[in-house]
């Protein structure tokens, strides 16, 4: 779950709870960011539906604390932050928009394209082979294959060393899939 969309509810219960002009907005979003970002989001939900108890709370925060308090409990298997953080995982949503940006749109949304579902599933599929310097390796597994389902047994080691050193002496990156 992409981080600053939950952020983003933090800060409408710190602008609701708080006033948009307080002081104490940025401590008080950044104990319950790191509350968050530590894997305690359960004890948010507690906290925020312990508030919607209480006497004095306006409807508005109510209504605030109730949205917030559902769409993280709604999504609490994918706030696993700490996980996401030891693993090296980018948390926040730019990341994986760029990615995607560079990997189909630039390549997809050429001037004049027009793709079927399965000539665009191809075509990223052999781009994904080429971004991660892949090509060789996939070669030689489709010769492999190829090799076994014609003469029914597997290509030797020998030859695969061959293969590879054809394939290398190749620039791979400059095939438009790679572009």
């Amino acid at each position: 779950m992409d981080f600053i969309h939950a952020n983003v509810y933090l800060w409408k219960v710190a602008n609701v709870l708080l006033g948009e002009t307080s002081s104490a907005r940025i401590p008080w979003m950044a104990q319950k960011t790191l509350l968050m970002l530590s894997g305690k989001t359960d004890q948010l939900i507690r906290e925020f539906c312990l508030m919607t108890k209480a006497e004095a709370v306006s409807a508005n925060l109510l209504t605030q604390l109730n949205h917030t308090a559902n769409y993280f409990e709604r999504n609490l298997p994918y706030l696993d932050y700490p996980t996401y953080l030891a693993k090296g995982w980018p948390i926040a949503s730019g990341v994986i928009e760029g990615a995607c940006r560079h990997f189909v749109k630039d390549r997809c949304e050429l001037s004049g394209m027009r793709w079927s579902q399965s000539g665009a599933e191809g075509l990223l599929r052999m781009r994904a082979v080429a971004e991660n310097d892949d090509w060789d390796a996939y070669h030689l597994y489709l010769r492999k294959q190829r090799h076994q389902r014609l003469y029914g047994n597997p290509l030797e080691q020998s030859r695969c060393a061959e293969l590879v050193v054809i394939h290398q002496s190749k620039n791979y990156s400059a095939l438009p899939l790679a572009a």
